[in-house]
């Protein structure tokens, strides 16, 4: 951890983030790195560790760190608040949600969509749309279609749905039959839940794009 180059550092770090204990001499270091660090890489892997504590005393440390400049440093921040002052950490997610992206963006979408708030959409629509097409993201996709199932506003369901679509279409043709029946099973539980809603129209509407 007291190597010159960030790409030790970081090696050390996660080797360490394997070991089912830390010692308690290692972690002021470990806290150094997590807060003042120049590299972000550093950092996130060192919070990763401080995360793994699950100790109350981090809070503030944590919340500060929610507000860096790197979307993975504030992410890992993040999702470690979450674990020992979820209350605080919504409140949190909810201000950073207008502008959250990247490893951030995830964990803020992961708290709205969570939420039975269903103010949230915009900023929403807006980190599905531009979080890039990675594997979790067939996640998010499940639980944004959980999200519109809450939704009274039809012209919202409806630009969610699209916005599924678009994603899927991002997804290469080769992997689309490993991925396609995670679309299925999430529009058709809409369908199933706006039907029950007596909300035809809408549902006629998603019917029409399933896969």
């Amino acid at each position: 951890m007291d190597a010159k180059y960030a790409g030790l550092r970081i090696l050390s770090l996660e080797y360490l983030s394997e070991e089912q204990t830390i010692a308690k001499s290692n972690l002021p270091k470990i806290e150094m790195i997590a807060g003042m660090d120049h590299s972000r890489k550093a950092k996130a892997a060192a919070l990763n560790i401080l995360v793994q504590q699950n100790d109350k005393k981090y809070i503030p440390m944590f919340t500060k760190l929610t507000r860096d400049s790197s979307y993975t440093v504030a992410g890992t921040a993040l999702a470690g608040l979450f674990s020992i002052d979820a209350e605080n950490a919504f409140k949190i997610a909810k201000e950073l949600s207008a502008d959250a992206k990247g490893d951030l963006g995830f964990v803020v979408m992961n708290a709205l969509l969570a939420s039975a708030d269903t103010t949230n959409f915009k900023n929403i629509i807006e980190i599905y749309s531009t979080y890039p097409p990675r594997q979790e993201k067939l996640g998010l996709t499940e639980k944004l279609g959980n999200y519109l199932g809450k939704l009274n506003n039809d012209d919202e369901v409806k630009q969610g749905v699209q916005k599924m679509l678009s994603y899927r279409k991002q997804i290469p043709v080769q992997y689309r039959n490993m991925t396609d029946e995670v679309f299925r099973q999430t529009f058709q539980k809409l369908i199933a839940q706006l039907k029950v809603e007596g909300r035809k129209q809408v549902a006629d509407y998603v019917e029409t794009v399933i896969l």
